[in-house]
């Protein structure tokens, strides 16, 4: 399954990361697949460029792109959580028997999920900058 090697590749190359970092970065990955499918800049560059170049001038420091960033990383959330939804209701519905291995190693690793109350928002993001 598609899902669970990327986040194994994910888990492999950032074996340290808490798990509120880790769902931040596999949203931050699944921006630049999809960039990159489609020959474009992954957002996570753009932004992370324009972070730097913010620390060494007094430009504005909310950009369009970070506000984009961050909404998608809270979508990549949602979907996952939803995903997650999905899952127990068909296990709980039809039974761990009727749904396949992956299915269920999928439902088990999406309950590292932080809640979405935990959320990093713009007054969490910005005095990093």
């Amino acid at each position: 399954m598609l899902v669970l090697t990327m986040l194994d590749q994910i888990k492999d190359h950032l074996p340290e990361l808490p798990s509120d970092d880790f769902w931040e970065a596999v949203a931050i990955y699944q921006d630049a697949e999809w960039a990159l499918s489609l020959d474009k800049t992954p957002l996570g560059r753009i932004v992370s460029d324009r972070i730097v170049s913010i620390k060494s001038s007094d430009q504005s420091k909310l950009t369009w792109d970070m506000i984009h960033l961050l909404a998608q990383i809270h979508g990549s959330y949602y979907s996952f959580r939803i995903l997650k939804q999905i899952l127990e209701l068909l296990i709980l519905f039809a039974g761990e028997k009727s749904i396949s291995g992956e299915m269920l190693q999928l439902c088990k690793r999406l309950e590292s999920l932080p809640p979405i109350s935990t959320l990093r928002g713009f007054r969490d993001i910005i005095p990093m900058i």
